[in-house]
Order: C-alpha cells, then sequence, then structure tokens
C-alpha cells in the first residue's frame, strides 16, 4: 500500500511503536513482538485518523488465527514491525520504515 493511502503519518505510526515498546524480556510476554504491535496498532486504531472499523473486531485473534486482515491493517502492521525490529537491534526506527525485511522481499 502507498504511503500516501495512510491516513497516519509516518511520524505517528513510529511514535506509536515508540509509546509501546519494551525491551525484550523472555518470561514477560507483553515484551513479545506480536503484543507490542498489536498495542501499537491498537493506539492507532484509537485515534481520530482511524477510517471506521479499523482495528475492530478482534484484530489480535485474527492475527494469530491467521484469518484476513484488510489492507489498510496489513500495511501499518508491517511498518509497525519494521520500527519494532529497528528498536531491537539498536537501529535508528526512522530509517528502518521504509526498508523492508528480509521475509518481506519476494
Amino acid at each position: 500500500m502507498d504511503e500516501s493511502a495512510l491516513p497516519w503519518t509516518r511520524r505517528e505510526i513510529i511514535d506509536a511503536m515508540l509509546a509501546e515498546y519494551r525491551p525484550y524480556q523472555f518470561g514477560d510476554e507483553l515484551t513479545w513482538a506480536f503484543y507490542i504491535q498489536v498495542k501499537a496498532l491498537s493506539r492507532l486504531a484509537l485515534s481520530k485518523k482511524a477510517p471506521k472499523g479499523f482495528g475492530e473486531d478482534d484484530l489480535a485473534q485474527r492475527l494469530q488465527q491467521h484469518r484476513p486482515i484488510t489492507e489498510l491493517e496489513d500495511a501499518v502492521f508491517t511498518r509497525l514491525r519494521r520500527v519494532l525490529m529497528a528498536l531491537h537491534e539498536g537501529r535508528d526506527p526512522d530509517a528502518a520504515y521504509d526498508m523492508p525485511l528480509r521475509d518481506e522481499m519476494h
């Protein structure tokens, strides 16, 4: 999905991840990547810019069960994942936002 089609700015998406990010701790599932991404996505879903229905219908459960998500949810989740991985690896989250991860390349 093209950047211009997203209702949030690059900065807003990165800031949502920064607000939810916690360093990984083995015994604390709330620091696991999936949970952090869902929390950041939920933060965006609660914003005034979120389109009607975005992130509703238990998005976390749909993701866990590999059920379909919308193109917008997928695009935002992908960008949040890039930012999260950069934070985990000590890289610049702003630079990572546009950089596809290895498993995204086909």
